[in-house]
């Protein structure tokens, strides 16, 4: 069985400091993460939705002009 290193300070107490650092640290790059990837997603969906939109107005002008 692998035993894991415990970080301890001089005195032998655990160095809680070091983990939650590293713990807070791991949280705020998953957050980023997550929100590059949302960021991606929303740019996306508001191109396709702009697209569509500006198709609906070429189309009702299209229409009003005595086209199809």
């Amino acid at each position: 069985m692998d035993r894991t290193q415990v970080r301890r300070l001089p005195g032998g107490s655990i160095d809680f400091d070091f983990y939650r650092s590293r713990a807070a640290a791991l949280r705020s790059r998953t957050l980023r993460d997550a929100f590059r990837r949302n960021a991606t997603l929303r740019l996306t969906l508001v191109t396709i939705v702009g697209l569509i939109a500006l198709g609906f107005a070429v189309a009702s002008h299209t229409a009003q002009a005595g086209g199809w």
